[in-house]
């Protein structure tokens, strides 16, 4: 009688069904026009997950004015304005707290140094990894490299992606759109790879641009005064419809509390 109910047991504890984590992972396009991404609409997503874009129809934009990127995560990461935040010149420190303060199960991947210095207000930036490249663009296969190295399915990862903007600031609108291409191929790969490496967890992938760029000639920039420039676009792949009530910066931000909630 006693192994009966010793084997039942085990048998209740081995078929106790695991209970999905939310996990979120945040991919940043940094400076693709919304014109320029409709096609990752199309991307094959994993078995039972669905998508859903946010663009101009939906009044996607930024949350500060300044349509320059470190103002935007700023704003994404602290889900906050802050008037000493107003353009991409070095930052030393944060001052507010981040997403990845509030979740100390984080991790975030870029080749762009300064967003380490605002990913967290605390001196040390421990979850933040800072692709080593040696120059400015083609850096997008090393932080993707980075990415699937260090990611130990952490409840909140942002990845952001620079090629297309960098391209675009040298003038080299071939290169900017092949490169745009490249980087929905990368965003297509991190979300396959997640789910594959991790089934029983239910991912939210929350892909997104920090602006826009100018109308015209202007293509190449971006910034308060060039016009065009002040937009941006979301895409979420989740199990389920997911809505963004908000589509600013400090919407994803919220956005993305809702899902994890408080530690």
């Amino acid at each position: 009688m006693k192994f009966l109910i010793c084997g039942l047991f085990l048998f209740y504890c081995s078929s106790k069904p695991v209970v999905p984590k939310d996990k979120v992972v945040l991919i940043a396009l940094d400076g693709i026009k919304e014109e320029h991404i409709t096609s990752i609409s199309t991307i094959d997503l994993p078995k039972g997950y669905i998508n859903k874009f946010y663009g101009q129809k939906d009044n996607c934009k930024p949350s500060q004015k300044y349509n320059v990127s470190l103002p935007a995560y700023y704003t994404l990461f602290t889900g906050l304005n802050n008037s000493k935040v107003t353009s991409n010149r070095f930052i030393k420190d944060s001052y507010d707290p981040t997403l990845f303060d509030i979740y100390k199960d984080s991790i975030g991947f870029s080749s762009w140094y300064p967003l380490k210095y605002i990913s967290s207000s605390k001196k040390e930036k421990a979850n933040f990894v800072l692709s080593k490249t040696d120059l400015n663009i083609d850096t997008d296969n090393q932080v993707f490299k980075d990415f699937k190295k260090y990611y130990g399915n952490q409840k909140l990862a942002f990845i952001h992606f620079t090629d297309a903007d960098n391209t675009a600031h040298n003038g080299n609108r071939v290169k900017y759109l092949s490169t745009t291409v490249d980087e929905i191929k990368y965003t297509e790969a991190i979300i396959n790879w997640s789910v594959y490496e991790h089934p029983n967890d239910n991912f939210t992938f929350i892909v997104f641009s920090d602006h826009s760029r100018g109308n015209g000639y202007l293509w190449k920039y971006h910034g308060s005064r060039i016009p065009g420039s002040g937009k941006i676009w979301v895409f979420i792949v989740s199990q389920g419809p997911k809505r963004l009530s908000n589509c600013t910066h400090i919407g994803i931000n919220i956005f993305v509390r809702e899902i994890l909630s408080y530690p």
